[in-house]
């Protein structure tokens, strides 16, 4: 793989990550009816990174769409691993 292309892929991931991050703040604070801290503690736990980065990444700007069936995927999978 060239490097050019592993950075890419890199960018793809982590736009992916974000979009998923900032999907699960908001259905913790909106729907779920969670404290921001609450959410910003599970969301650190979760993905091994610091409340600033969660921040940074919640107030930025989307920059890849997640499909309601990429989250359902990701809901039945959490949920046969409880």
């Amino acid at each position: 793989m060239t490097k050019k292309k592993e950075i890419t892929c890199r960018a793809q991931r982590l736009d992916y990550r974000n979009a998923l991050i900032r999907a699960l703040f908001f259905h913790l604070t909106a729907h779920e009816n969670h404290s921001f801290r609450d959410a910003y503690v599970f969301l650190e736990k979760i993905f091994g990174i610091d409340e600033r980065q969660i921040r940074k990444i919640v107030r930025s700007s989307q920059k890849v769409e997640l499909s309601s069936a990429d989250l359902t995927k990701l809901a039945v999978s959490l949920h046969s691993l409880t």
